[in-house]
């Protein structure tokens, strides 16, 4: 086999590894709304957030799961308090996060490389893990009169910390391939 096929099956073994085709889906509250990721994030469930404000909260740690997220009310919804609130719930340590607005809209769909992300549905909240980065959420608020959390769609979300890492098997693949690239090109020039 060539050096040129070697390197090209290579690359895609790589491109392969780097972006799964996956994705999951979260059912948010109960069904007031549902997210997708893809390629993953997880769901914060259960604990509580029992006191809130300006960036204080109380209550007991939540669990991860890959197919629902539990929405919390708490006021105010600034960034200081809802990193308190994930504090609590997910043992963190953030004192603040970047807030987006969403502008009330009943689907969203962003990108994002923070390891935490909370949107604010309807009059409550919601935490989720990026489990791979970057992650693409596609949110769909499902504002039924009568039905637990509805309010007026997403007001806005917010991120906390940094990039997901990626993985080390990754970055020792693609040093791999450019000292293959450079080899051939060395044997090309004799």
């Amino acid at each position: 086999m060539s050096l040129v096929r070697t390197i090209g099956v290579a690359a895609a073994a790589l491109l392969a590894m780097a972006a799964p085709a996956f994705a999951n889906t979260l059912i948010i509250g109960g069904g007031v709304a549902s997210v997708t990721c893809t390629p993953s994030c997880n769901g914060i469930i259960g604990g509580s957030i029992t006191s809130s404000s300006q960036g204080t909260a109380t209550g007991s740690a939540g669990s991860l799961s890959s197919s629902a997220a539990d929405i919390y009310t708490f006021n105010p919804s600034d960034p200081a308090t809802e990193a308190a609130a994930l504090n609590v719930l997910a043992g963190t340590n953030f004192t603040t996060g970047v807030q987006t607005d969403a502008g009330g809209v009943n689907t969203l769909t962003f990108n994002t490389v923070a390891s935490w992300i909370s949107l604010k549905i309807g009059n409550s909240t919601l935490f989720l893990q990026n489990t791979s980065s970057p992650v693409t959420l596609v949110i769909t608020y499902l504002k039924a009169a009568g039905r637990a959390g509805a309010g007026a769609g997403f007001s806005h979300y917010t991120e906390f910390g940094n990039e997901v890492p990626i993985p080390g098997a990754i970055w020792l693949m693609g040093a791999g391939l450019a000292g293959l690239g450079a080899a051939g090109r060395r044997k090309k020039a004799q």
